[in-house]
C-alpha cells in the first residue's frame, strides 16, 4: 500500500512539475520504483497467505483423522461392550 500510494503521489507531482520529455522520463523511474515495491509486497503477502492456508489445511486434515480414530476406538472398545437390558428386564432387576 505504501509503495502504491508513493507512486501515485510521485506521478501526480511529475505531471504537474515537468514540462520536458527528459524530465518526465527521469521522474517515471521514481514512479516505477514505487510500483515495484507495491508489487513485490503483494507477491510476498500472497505467498505467505498460500503457505499459511496449506498449513491450516494440513492441520485440519490431521485433526479430522485423529477424531475419526478416537471415534472408531470408542465404538470398538467402549460402546460395543456396553450391554443394555431391555426395559422390562431392567425393572425386574
Amino acid at each position: 500500500m505504501l509503495g502504491l500510494s508513493t507512486s501515485i503521489a510521485t506521478f501526480s507531482e511529475l505531471l504537474e512539475s515537468q514540462k520536458d520529455v527528459n524530465g518526465i522520463v527521469n521522474s517515471l523511474k521514481a514512479v516505477t520504483a514505487g510500483l515495484s515495491t507495491a508489487f513485490e509486497t503483494t507477491l510476498l503477502a500472497l505467498v505467505i497467505a498460500l503457505v499459511i492456508q496449506l498449513w491450516m489445511t494440513a492441520q485440519k486434515t490431521a485433526e479430522e483423522k485423529f477424531l475419526d480414530g478416537c471415534s472408531d476406538y470408542c465404538l470398538k472398545q467402549i460402546v460395543s461392550r456396553i450391554k443394555i437390558l431391555p426395559f422390562e428386564q431392567a425393572r425386574e432387576a
